[in-house]
């Protein structure tokens, strides 16, 4: 945590940067999906601001001095106060994160999955979250693509969250244990149409080195 000799200031320099960081990563998804003709620019949002990020905290630690604040030394209320800004980063952090990665699971669920992939992953219409690693296994044979490494990860970090809260907190509400499991299947319903989009783009570069 911040020392407590630094300044109020300080420290909401580094709370507006980090939200400001993500609402552009949460904000650059859902322009990308609204203006399909600037596919080439969105993609280079989030570098961008994650670059931006450091030098903004640089700019707080160098720029912005250390002053004492108004709390007399040892009151209660400075670290308080940096706990309780870290709760609310932490929070909004995780929301950013949930939205981003139930954004991403919706675009998927729009797309129907060839009788291939249907076969091979053995879902038809409605997956389960216990098809999830089976897929994702079957997804990790398949040459990447660049555009949804990023994504992939996000689900399959989106899926361990999910499967935690099943077996902690679902336990003692049911219907937190229902919700769970809609969206655990939904993951995998995901990366099925990862591995289908992948499927092409091996054929795709198949068929370029055949012609090259």
């Amino acid at each position: 945590m911040l020392k407590l000799r630094e300044t109020r200031t300080r420290l909401i320099q580094l709370v507006l940067a980090l939200g400001l960081y993500f609402s552009v990563f949460a904000a650059s998804y859902a322009l990308r999906n609204l203006s399909t003709s600037l596919n080439g620019i969105w993609p280079y949002l989030i570098p961008i601001s994650g670059c931006l990020l450091p030098l903004a905290w640089a700019y707080a630690f160098w720029r912005i001095p250390k002053m004492p604040v108004s709390s007399p030394p040892g009151s209660p209320w400075c670290p308080m106060m940096a706990g309780v800004i870290f709760v609310f980063s932490a929070a909004a952090l995780l929301q950013f994160f949930i939205s981003y990665c139930r954004s991403l699971i919706a675009a998927s669920s729009k797309q129907v999955l060839s009788a291939e992939v249907k076969d091979v992953t053995g879902i038809q219409r409605i997956a389960s979250g216990d098809d999830f690693k089976r897929v994702m296994q079957l997804l990790q044979l398949c040459p990447e693509r660049p555009e949804d490494r990023n994504s992939v990860q996000a689900i399959g970090a989106y899926f361990s969250l999910l499967s935690f809260l099943r077996a902690t907190l679902a336990r003692l509400v049911p219907s937190m244990r229902a919700w769970t499991e809609s969206e655990r299947g939904q993951c995998a319903y995901f990366a099925a149409v990862a591995l289908e989009r992948r499927i092409s783009f091996s054929r795709d570069m198949l068929a370029q080195q055949m012609d090259a």
